[in-house]
């Protein structure tokens, strides 16, 4: 099959040199690892300092690179890190860098040290890049354990649940609570190979930690659920669990098992959920509103990989001097608008306007200029809600 034009390239220049100023670096530097992420993915930020140096107050910030310094999408105090720390990376795909800042009584924040770039993509970026795409098995179906059963939920409010009405077909709930991963294997024939997969969301692992089973073992069993099902013919979405109780020990795992698969990658999926009253149910599940967000989170992948999702099928109208973008979706759902006049670099802009919403769907008006004549395409996104 040859391979065509399917989805977007995220362009990142660099349009001019930033105006930031180190001041008093010497012997400062601070560095990034992985420089490579997926949205949402933890990365490591680990710094040095002149000897003897007073570090209280003294902080880390990530920014889009370039940005000025007042504009920060996260930061931590530096003291009593021990020289290092974990981030969760950006929500939206760009190119950021990480800024170590002393702190000074008289002056305020000093920028000291940055990073090298840190690029953060999207977990579908070319969905033939992903093994298997496009599938010609007809049902989708999340297997795993509790988090995929929806424990903590209420009824109908599980993650699977909530794709299936966003995407407006059936979603196979196939998650047992407790299961390990060696205990999903047993099922993986019955539960997912012989009900003709066409896309598998496979989230495993945390009962494996929870019981002190060998983490090499874990991924072994991942990798060997993930290479049945692929040689099955379908897609696999690997969910990775994290949320802080699993973070030192599944977090390298999961990277490494999405790199080598070539599966579409939602990492460290309950972030910002345990530990949050507002979203939980207990120490490991979420609640309802933390299900919703974890199929937030999960969406774009499986929107980009099912090719049968109508729903969201985006229609273009004209009308006068206006362009109308109509699409189906769900009430109380957030959407955004992306527009394109040049394919050979694929660079996206979101648009500004007003979304309406009616008995039909929504819709999306773009003003066309008159002044020129251009191609223009557009892209739809679900904006996940946190």
């Amino acid at each position: 099959m040859k391979k065509k034009l399917h989805t977007i390239l995220y362009a990142f220049i660099v349009v001019g040199v930033s105006d930031l100023k180190l001041e008093g670096a010497e012997g400062y530097a601070v560095n990034v690892s992985p420089t490579n992420l997926i949205v949402g993915e933890e990365f490591k930020v680990s710094w040095s300092v002149p000897a003897g140096t007073f570090t209280l107050d003294d902080w880390l910030g990530i920014f889009l690179f370039g940005n000025a310094t007042n504009s920060a999408i996260d930061w931590k105090f530096a003291t009593f890190r021990d020289l290092d720390t974990v981030f969760d990376s950006p929500e939206k795909p760009g190119s950021y860098e990480v800024r170590y800042f002393e702190w000074s009584l008289f002056r305020g924040s000093i920028l000291v040290a940055t990073s090298e770039t840190l690029f953060v993509r999207n977990p579908v970026e070319d969905p033939y890049e992903i093994r298997n795409f496009p599938s010609n098995g007809n049902r989708i179906i999340a297997f795993g354990d509790s988090l995929v059963f929806g424990k903590g939920a209420e009824a109908e409010r599980d993650f699977p649940s909530e794709l299936s009405r966003r995407l407006g077909r059936e979603i196979i709930n196939a998650g047992v609570i407790g299961d390990t991963t060696e205990e999903a294997l047993l099922r993986l024939d019955t539960d997912v190979l012989l009900k003709d997969p066409k896309i598998v969301i496979v989230l495993l692992g945390g009962n494996d930690v929870i019981q002190g089973k060998s983490i090499e073992k874990t991924a072994e069993n991942i990798r060997t659920i993930i290479t049945r099902i692929q040689e099955k013919g379908a897609i696999v979405i690997l969910v990775g669990v994290q949320g802080g109780l699993f973070a030192d020990r599944l977090r390298d795992p999961f990277h490494a098992l999405a790199e080598e698969t070539n599966v579409a990658y939602v990492p460290n999926i309950l972030r910002g959920i345990i530990g949050n009253f507002v979203y939980s149910s207990d120490t490991v599940h979420p609640n309802s509103e933390g299900y919703k967000i974890m199929a937030d989170r999960i969406f774009p992948a499986l929107a980009a990989l099912d090719t049968t999702a109508e729903p969201f099928a985006l229609n273009l109208e004209r009308e006068g001097d206006k362009i109308v973008l109509k699409w189906n979706g769900e009430a109380g759902s957030k959407y955004r608008i992306l527009e394109c006049t040049n394919l050979t670099f694929g660079a996206f802009s979101p648009i500004e306007g007003e979304l309406h919403m009616d008995s039909k769907g929504f819709s999306f008006e773009v003003p066309i200029d008159q002044s020129r004549i251009a191609q223009k395409f557009f892209k739809l996104e679900a904006v996940p809600t946190f």
